[in-house]
């Protein structure tokens, strides 16, 4: 069968918005490690399909460390992905008072 990840091809970033809803459905049902595995699949295509440091990626980073912070993960992961996402919103000229980052 095939799987998620092949469906549109191996980079289409539509795929990735399919792994992060994924994600987010594993979230709402409180499975969180399955929730996190599927960020990182998104993540990890995003990175791929639309470079390192595109704004859709800064926010695939935001969201893991959100869900790092409510899995009850190591705080470091969570403030290592926060601190990516902020890198990425700085080189896209997000400043520090935009409502992305003041969320994050």
């Amino acid at each position: 069968a095939p799987t998620v990840e092949m469906t549109a091809g191996n980079y289409h970033e539509d795929v990735g918005t399919t792994l992060n809803a994924i994600g987010s459905v594993y979230e709402k049902t409180g499975k969180l490690e399955k929730a996190i595995n599927f960020v990182y699949k998104a993540l990890k295509l995003r990175r791929r399909a639309l470079g390192e440091s595109h704004l859709v990626v800064g926010i695939t980073y935001d969201r893991l460390g959100q869900l790092h912070l409510k899995h009850g993960r190591d705080t470091k992961e969570a403030a290592k992905r926060f601190r990516e996402a902020l890198r990425i919103y700085h080189t896209n000229d997000i400043s520090d008072d935009d409502s992305l980052v003041v969320k994050a």
